[in-house]
């Protein structure tokens, strides 16, 4: 029987889900994607129930007492227990996904179950996208990929410079835009990689609802640092490891301690120019009054643009 195709998202931020739900809702072979309410603010919660109501495979899922925090929203994998569906798991902000990347990564994680279960090898636990600005990726692409980084990275998920860095992620973004506004995105592609007794951060990353079913709560603990534990922990008590298909490109768009200079950056806007779709406003810390007046000057010209087009209309 044909496995579904089910996406789960932490969900909460509306300027990074309108980018996602551009991409996703394109992709081939979606049967369903939920929207794990893991709002703190009841506007956020309000804008989930109206992206819901645009398209019939979207769905909200709360669970009682939610407190809103990271480690909270493990108990939302006990949800993912169909075990004729694969699931993957899409951060709010990634805000590029190639086209037909899913059922890519869904195809590959058959095939290799499928071949593990030939030769009678343990099947891999999960199947992470190649991520663009994931440090362990970000590894990856230095060493396997025909791309040139001159950075010194470490094959760990707390890098300073591959998982940290503003900088350097923006040069990244930068260099990874221009090879798909060229339509050659090769020079991103790297081979399969196994992945074991190492932390990988979260963004991408898909597993079947059998193993959330046999595993049961051991699959993520309530009380266990979620990216630890399914990357790192897990494989080694279930001697299976995960893998990152090389081939599968998403693009995540930063991590905490870069989220506030990338935004300043208009790198954000640069993705949602590529999706062809208006930017939502969003909230930025610190800015000075010059940079205030520049921000509500280009959200009033988007305004005003989105206003002819729909006269046009």
């Amino acid at each position: 029987m044909p496995s579904k195709l089910v996406v789960v998202t932490p969900a909460g931020r509306e300027h990074y889900l309108e980018l996602l739900a551009h991409h996703l809702l394109s992709q081939p072979g979606l049967h369903e994607w939920q929207l794990w309410d893991n709002c703190r603010r009841e506007s956020d919660r309000v804008y989930l129930r109206r992206l819901a109501q645009r398209d019939p495979r979207i769905r909200v899922v709360s669970i009682p007492a939610f407190e809103g925090c990271h480690r909270s929203s493990n108990r939302f994998y006990r949800r993912c227990d169909d075990p004729r569906a694969f699931y993957i798991k899409i951060d709010d902000d990634v805000v590029y996904l190639e086209p037909g990347a899913l059922e890519r990564l869904r195809q590959t994680a058959r095939a290799q179950r499928q071949a593990a279960q030939l030769l009678g090898r343990p099947v891999p636990l999960w199947w992470s996208a190649l991520v663009v600005n994931n440090a362990i990726c970000s590894w990856l692409l230095k060493h396997h990929a025909k791309l040139e980084l001159p950075e010194r990275l470490s094959c760990q998920a707390s890098d300073p410079l591959g998982g940290a860095c503003p900088a350097f992620a923006l040069r990244l973004h930068e260099r990874f835009l221009a090879q798909v506004e060229q339509g050659r995105l090769e020079p991103f592609r790297v081979p399969d990689f196994p992945v074991s007794l190492s932390r990988l951060s979260i963004n991408c990353l898909g597993f079947w609802g059998q193993d959330v079913l046999r595993l049961g709560q051991r699959f993520c603990p309530d009380d266990a640092d979620e990216e630890e534990w399914l990357s790192a922990v897990l494989p080694s008590l279930t001697g299976r490891h995960g893998c990152v298909v090389g081939d599968v490109l998403v693009a995540h768009f930063a991590c905490e301690a870069q989220e506030q200079a990338l935004l300043r950056s208009g790198l954000l806007e640069r993705y949602y120019a590529l999706a062809g779709r208006p930017v939502p406003d969003y909230p930025l810390q610190g800015l000075s009054l010059p940079q205030r007046l520049r921000r509500w000057l280009r959200a009033r010209q988007r305004r005003h643009k989105a206003g002819l087009v729909a006269g046009i209309g």
